[in-house]
């Protein structure tokens, strides 16, 4: 039979039947004296088919159906498990739900997990091996709605072989939102304009104590249809508190800020992350629902260094207000031939150019950045033609650059060129943008930059360099010696006063004519190269003889002390939690009589961290780093 599966058990394969071993022991005990040998040799031959065939019957495919224990409730997923076991050989089993697709209980998946099973024998001297495959498809079960569902059917096909599996129906309740949880979501601006920058603030509290908190933060998942609706920027997150957002392209971590609060008797730890909608889409959206989904403690138990872990937890969920709102299209009226797009506010133009003095058709590089609070990172230049640089003085390129975008500054960079002597300055640029807090468009205006514009050069037969004196004088010296030898593109070579004797210095006619690794310089390289093996071979031979467990702990240490050293400068609230990581892992290499201590200082840096008055708690941090750097500096 195959290995037990963590889930209940359904439907199980063949086992082997009773009292197969009886057999051998039955023709023993009543074999008659004249016949002893053939007795003996029976047994012996039904013994060894039964040891044979025993890994065969034992190991025989099976499939086993389990799911997740009681209770199910709606909207949470479940897991439901097909487990095919005794595979052998290549053969690869595949599963596959075949229900409807639309039936109200959804299935995503399978998730494939294998693990391999071997046993080998030895009888007479012959040995006999069994290897054997289990493969776990893990299905994920989502019912929308409360009621009693048959799950599958699911088919496993294997061996070009197919059997349909079903597993038992199970009831699914509806789960009521927990009162110790609550979800908001505030949007301020109401109405709102395509391309506005919106700040979408989401407000999530939980009552159970610091611990329980945690425990519900950690596994916290927000749903809304507004974050799949509209556009918001990209977050990126620079601490361990955040809120996760679940979304159609994954979870959406965003920071978050940590506060009490007190309504109706009850103390909330509240976390509040601020989130940045730009909507691209005109029209009215109402009553978008927004929930969280999570899980609580009720029940804790008293783990073995004394702390406090969780004992039982189940599933809980809570809905906030629906949030409604309006996008309005930007205003067609008054709008400027140098808009672009923008919507924002506090918006300025700088431009730059890299000469003042030029010539007629010479370029001129213009760097123009554009600064401001808006939708400025997918911003293009508008018409320049139309927003100060008149056609008629000045060539412009035929595409405008994209830019690029680096700190709140969107850069441009082109070239134009002067057209006319006359022009004295490159002009002012206009750049207009749409106000949503005023509801009009606003425009800005570029410096103008001075420049003075000389007339072209143009070349003429004038300016021809003519040919070299020397050359001519060359060429007529090889007329009248056409004997000579010639250097390529020169004078005729002159071999009067020339050096012709033959060198016979054996160093001379070694040494090469780049003077490079020459006879001098060979000898000395070739020792300081052996040296240098020799060096290298006892230093390898040195590392291999180092303890590989006291490399890796010293370079822990290192690793820990420059962690410690990066907290000194941190808040208390992100230092705490700096300092609870490097213990976490400090914990796990030392032995289990140690660690009641390290778990105690763990419990102190959580509860700076998420304490409201963290940036209060200084005295109390010193305390911590010291106790912390003490520990890790004891590392031996």
């Amino acid at each position: 039979m195959g290995r037990k599966s963590t889930f209940g058990s359904i439907l199980q394969g063949p086992q082997r039947p009773a009292g197969e071993h009886r057999s051998s022991s039955a023709r023993w005990s009543t074999a008659i004296p004249n016949k002893l040998l053939q007795g003996l040799v029976m047994c012996a031959a039904l013994c060894a088919a039964e040891v044979v065939t025993f890994p065969t019957q034992l190991r025989a495919q099976s499939v086993e159906l389990g799911v997740t224990p009681a209770p199910y409730f709606a909207g949470v997923p479940i897991e439901f498990q097909v487990q095919v076991s005794g595979v052998e050989g290549a053969a690869k089993p595949v599963c596959r739900y075949v229900g409807p697709s639309d039936a109200p209980l959804q299935v995503a998946g399978p998730l494939v997990n294998t693990s391999s099973y071997s046993q080998m024998q030895i009888i007479n001297g012959s040995v006999s091996r069994k290897e054997s495959v289990t493969y776990t498809f893990t299905f994920q079960l989502t019912a929308s709605s409360a009621g009693e569902f048959q799950l599958g059917p699911f088919e496993v096909e294997l061996d070009g072989k197919t059997t349909s599996h079903t597993g038992p129906k199970v009831e699914f309740t509806e789960l009521a939102e927990d009162p110790d949880l609550q979800i908001s979501i505030t949007i301020d601006d109401n109405p709102i304009y395509v391309g506005q920058e919106v700040p979408v603030t989401v407000r999530w509290a939980f009552s159970g104590g610091v611990e329980g908190a945690n425990h519900a933060f950690n596994n916290l998942r927000i749903r809304s249809p507004l974050f799949d609706q509209f556009e918001f920027k990209p977050e990126t997150p620079t601490s361990r508190q955040t809120l996760t957002f679940a979304t159609e392209q994954g979870d959406v971590a965003v920071d978050g800020k940590v506060s009490k609060a007190t309504e109706d008797g009850k103390d909330f730890i509240v976390v509040t992350a601020e989130r940045t909608m730009i909507p691209q889409q005109v029209g009215e959206f109402t009553d978008i629902p927004v929930s969280c989904r999570t899980e609580k403690v009720v029940r804790w138990r008293r783990g073995m260094f004394g702390d406090s872990r969780p004992g039982a937890v189940q599933p809980a969920i809570a809905s906030g207000p629906p949030v409604s709102l309006t996008i309005k299209p930007l205003p067609t009226e008054g709008r400027p031939v140098s808009f672009s797009g923008a919507v924002g506010s506090g918006f300025s133009l700088q431009v730059t150019a890299n000469r003042s003095v030029v010539r007629v058709g010479d370029p001129i590089a213009l760097d123009l950045k554009l600064r401001g609070n808006g939708n400025i990172e997918k911003l293009g230049l508008p018409d320049l033609s139309k927003c100060g640089l008149d056609e008629q003085q000045f060539q412009l390129p035929g595409e405008l650059p994209a830019g690029s975008f680096n700190s709140n500054v969107k850069q441009f960079k082109l070239n134009v060129r002067v057209k006319e002597e006359s022009v004295a300055q490159i002009p002012a640029i206009e750049f207009s943008w749409f106000n949503p807090n005023a509801a009009r468009y606003e425009t800005t205006r570029s410096n103008p930059i001075a420049l003075q514009a000389l007339a072209a050069h143009i070349v003429s037969a004038a300016d021809v360099v003519s040919h070299s004196p020397q050359a001519a004088d060359a060429a007529q010296e090889a007329e009248s010696n056409p004997g000579a030898p010639r250097i390529s593109g020169g004078a005729p070579l002159s071999l009067v006063g020339a050096n012709l004797a033959i060198p016979n210095d054996p160093l001379q006619l070694l040494q090469s004519s780049s003077n490079f690794l020459s006879a001098r310089w060979t000898p000395p390289l070739l020792y300081l190269a052996g040296l240098g093996l020799v060096a290298g071979a006892i230093l390898v031979r040195w590392n291999s003889t180092r303890d590989p467990q006291l490399v890796e702990r010293k370079q822990l240490q290192k690793r820990w002390r420059s962690r410690l050293r990066i907290a000194e400068d941190e808040p208390p609230a992100l230092a705490a939690q700096t300092i609870a990581s490097v213990l976490r892992e400090f914990q796990t290499t030392t032995s289990p009589s140690n660690r009641v201590p390290i778990e105690r200082l763990i419990a102190d840096c959580e509860t700076i961290a998420y304490s409201p008055d963290s940036a209060n708690q200084t005295h109390e941090m010193q305390r911590i780093r010291q106790a912390a750097k003490a520990i890790v500096e004891g590392v031996e």
